[in-house]
């Protein structure tokens, strides 16, 4: 009827035919699980840096706001607190105290590293 070594042959095709069918869909499954598994990782990174990007804007905004506590409590003024008025007065006591005692120093002269005192004019 037929031949044993035309069915041996035909049967190394069908096995071959179905191995490289098999492995194709097995190539193929795996190539699209591999694409989405890329994308859920991409989706993934995406989140964590958002995640980052919103607690680096708020750290970045507390310390601005601390900034702008410190100049605001640098710069108060007499009609934001009735102390800074008074701290005002002080140093402006101050500077005019300084600049009379500076005035009256600077009647001395320097001459090399000796101290002379102008000529007196009486």
């Amino acid at each position: 009827m037929t031949n044993p070594a035309g069915r041996g042959r035909l049967f190394r095709k069908y096995v071959i035919v179905l191995l490289v069918l098999v492995g194709g869909v097995l190539m193929a499954s795996s190539l699209v699980e591999l694409y989405f598994s890329y994308r859920e990782t991409q989706t993934a990174i995406v989140r964590v840096e958002r995640a980052k990007a919103v607690a680096a804007a708020a750290r970045i905004a507390q310390f601005l706001k601390e900034i702008e506590q410190q100049v605001r409590e640098t710069t108060r003024t007499a009609s934001d607190d009735p102390d800074a008025s008074q701290v005002e007065q002080q140093g402006s006591n101050f500077e005019k105290a300084w600049e009379r005692r500076w005035r009256s120093s600077a009647s001395w002269t320097f001459s090399g590293s000796f101290a002379t005192s102008p000529p007196s004019s009486s």
